[in-house]
C-alpha cells in the first residue's frame, strides 16, 4: 500500500473546522478538492489533498489561487497510477 490516507466526512468537518455544507458549497465553487467514491455509498477526501488546501489556506492564497490549487490536485488525480 502506498499510504494514501483518507478522511471521511466528519473527519474533514472536524479538521477544517467548517460545517458539511459549507464544504460542499466549497467543493462547488471549485475552492475545495472534490471527494472520491470509496464504494457505492461511501465518499472520502484523501488527507494530503485537504492538507494541501489548508497549507494554502495559511499561508493567504486569494480565492483564485486556491481554485488554481484545486483544480491541479484534480489534475493529478487523473495521473495517478493504479
Amino acid at each position: 500500500m502506498n499510504g494514501v490516507r483518507i478522511l471521511r466526512f466528519p473527519q474533514v468537518v472536524e479538521k477544517t473546522g467548517r460545517t458539511r455544507p459549507s464544504l460542499n458549497y466549497l467543493i462547488q465553487q471549485g475552492q475545495f478538492p472534490r471527494p472520491i467514491k470509496l464504494s457505492e455509498r461511501a465518499v472520502g477526501f484523501p488527507a494530503s489533498e485537504i492538507d494541501q488546501v489548508l497549507n494554502a489556506q495559511i499561508r493567504g492564497f486569494s480565492i483564485n489561487q486556491i481554485k488554481v490549487l484545486v483544480s491541479q490536485i484534480h489534475a493529478q488525480r487523473s495521473e495517478v497510477a493504479v
